[in-house]
Formats: C-alpha cells, structure tokens, sequence
C-alpha cells in the first residue's frame, strides 16, 4: 500500500491556500460582526426612545434636559436626562442609588454615576468600559446624546436657508422642560430627539483619534449630555477642527453626529423609530430634522 506523504514544496502550497481562505473569509467575518453590531446599537437607541416614550406617558412630557431643584442648600440639585429615564430601561436599582437633593457632580451620587450602563454604549464603538472625566469626578460613558438645538454658525455660512425662530430641539436647553408631543409641530416622524455621538470622551475626527487631541467634555451618561449640533469641514490636517463646515455626520464627534458605522449614524426621531442617517446628508437637511418646531420643509432622503 502507498504511504501518503507530503513533501515540503506541497505543505507549503496547502499551507498557502489556507491562508487564503483564511484571507477570503475574514472581511465577510469582519462585515457580519458590524452588521450585528450595528444593529444592537439601534436597537439601544430604540429601547431609549421608548424609554422617553414611556415617561412621556407617566409624566405627560419627554424628559427634560435636566431638572433642577433650588431647595438643594449647596445650589441646583441637578438630574441630566439619563438619571431621568432609568426606571424605563429596567436600571431601577441605579436610580435608588441617586440622591435626588444633590447635584449630579456631588461625590454621594458618584457609586451611580460610575456604573457601566449597556444600553447607552454602542458596540462598535472601541472600549467599553471607557470614563469621561470632569473636574476630577468620573462617568460611565454613553454613545448616544440629545440633540438639543442646532449651532447658529452654521445658518448664513453653511445653511442657506433663513434662520428659523425656533431652533430648539426636542428638549430645550432650560431646565425643568418636558417638551409634550403636541410641541413638536414640525412632526415626530420629522423630527430627531437622540443621535449617535460615539466614542467620547476620546475625540475622533474622521475615524481617527489621537491622544494629543482634547477629549470631548460631558461623555458620561449622568453628566450634562446633550449638544448644540455642530458642522465641521473635513480638511486633510485632522490636527485641526474648523468649523462651522457642511459635514454633521461622522465627521467630528464633538458636539456632533458621530457613529461607527461605515457611511453614516444611527439617530431616533421623536416618533420612536430609528433611522440611519447617512454622513453625506446636507448640513441643511440635519438642521431641519433636529428643530422641532422650524417649519422647514425636508426635500431630501436621509
């Protein structure tokens, strides 16, 4: 009987062609993970907005952008719209951990601050487990942020449409604002209340970062987030961030739209749907669709 025996010059041809495969499969791999990914993250942000949905029903507003008590003797006792939605994504025993008359940055209400909450991170963004920091106190991070008005900068410049009277977005930047449904008149359906603004507190600029640059203030999930959109241009040099630009998505993760998704972002509208809004959406459209009561009119598919 013959002996099967491979010689050298053979093993090294298998040993090739496994490679190759090996070479063949791994982005279809690679493109099924971030599918997956993509997915969850919009499914995170559904759960959020339902979240909002739901405390829209209990307290006959969505969640304020924070709400403040004055009675607190040390100033505002302060509790941003995550604090506000934990009973409505199943996060109970965080909230219980909250002391209602302190301030959000107060050290009694850091134990709740710190804990990782999973529906506020975004899969495809790197670590986890990342903490925003400010004045020396830590957050667990959150990829998603309200989208509270719109940069005026950008109106004249970038935006060729008038400025409109109202550029608020679902909630507004005052305290203590439960924005009803019936306020949203430019339509749920037209209108974004939460965005994609992934990677904080590192900031990423065109998928790249960079420990040189600054970090992005207000990353956690208990801090103040939420932002004043902004549009920024997308020069060669990303050591530099000139705004205001025509690019509102995936461009600059500071005080922006910013997913890490190839061609775009997941947002939610008021409605409670998701949507993927593509980065080469006109700077205009993005504006129109986060007033909530501007009276533009939307032409574009986003």
């Amino acid at each position: 009987m013959r002996r099967f025996a491979f010689t050298l010059i053979e093993l090294l041809v298998v040993i090739a062609i496994i490679a190759i495969l090996i070479g063949l499969l791994l982005p279809a791999v690679q493109k099924v993970r971030e599918a997956a990914a993509r997915m969850k993250c919009q499914n995170n942000l559904k759960q959020t907005a339902l979240a909002f949905h739901n405390f829209e029903s209990a307290i006959g507003g969505f969640p304020a952008y924070y709400t403040s008590q004055p009675a607190d003797p040390s100033g505002n006792a302060i509790a941003y719209w995550g604090i506000q939605v934990l009973p409505y994504i199943e996060q109970e025993n965080v909230r219980k951990l909250w002391v209602s008359n302190k301030t959000f940055s107060d050290p009694v209400n850091q134990p709740a601050a710190n804990t990782p909450i999973q529906i506020f991170v975004c899969p495809s963004v790197p670590n986890g487990s990342r903490l925003s920091t400010l004045s020396s106190k830590t957050y667990a991070v959150a990829d998603y942020s309200l989208a509270l008005s719109v940069s005026n900068n950008l109106y004249g410049p970038v935006i060729t449409y008038a400025k409109p009277a109202n550029v608020s977005g679902v909630p507004s930047t005052d305290a203590n604002a439960f924005t009803k449904v019936l306020e949203i008149t430019d339509g749920t359906s037209n209108t974004i209340m939460l965005v994609e603004s992934g990677g904080r507190p590192d900031n990423w600029r065109s998928g790249r970062t960079d420990a040189a640059w600054s970090s992005v203030p207000n990353g956690g999930w208990a801090q103040p987030n939420g932002s004043i959109m902004r549009g920024y241009t997308t020069p060669a040099d990303l050591s530099t961030m000139t705004q205001p630009g025509s690019c509102m998505v995936n461009c600059n993760n500071y005080y922006s739209i910013y997913g890490f998704h190839s061609g775009g972002a997941n947002v939610s509208l008021a409605d409670g749907s998701v949507r993927f809004l593509r980065q080469s959406v006109n700077a205009g459209t993005v504006a129109a669709l986060i007033t909530r009561a501007g009276g533009e009119v939307i032409s574009e598919e986003f």
